[in-house]
């Protein structure tokens, strides 16, 4: 996703620039320049790393969702 795009999830440029650099520091995202048509844009692409923690976080969201993922107390 370009920057811009990017703008639907966080609508401070500020804090998305912040937390791009975050991302890119940890590893878990790239930043691509691109060249569309005559403009260069940087698009950011999520890394094997970044892939690996995302699915993660997916099944332990879907774990904490699931019946058998809530202790009864």
């Amino acid at each position: 996703m370009k920057f811009v795009e990017l703008s639907l999830v966080c609508g401070s440029g500020r804090t998305r620039s912040a937390r791009l650099r975050e991302l890119e520091a940890a590893g878990l995202l790239k930043p691509v320049p691109k060249m569309t048509g005559r403009r260069a844009y940087t698009f950011y692409e999520i890394t094997p790393l970044g892939e690996e923690i995302l699915l993660a976080c997916e099944k332990l969201i879907q774990l904490a969702k699931s019946p058998r993922g809530v202790e009864s107390r």
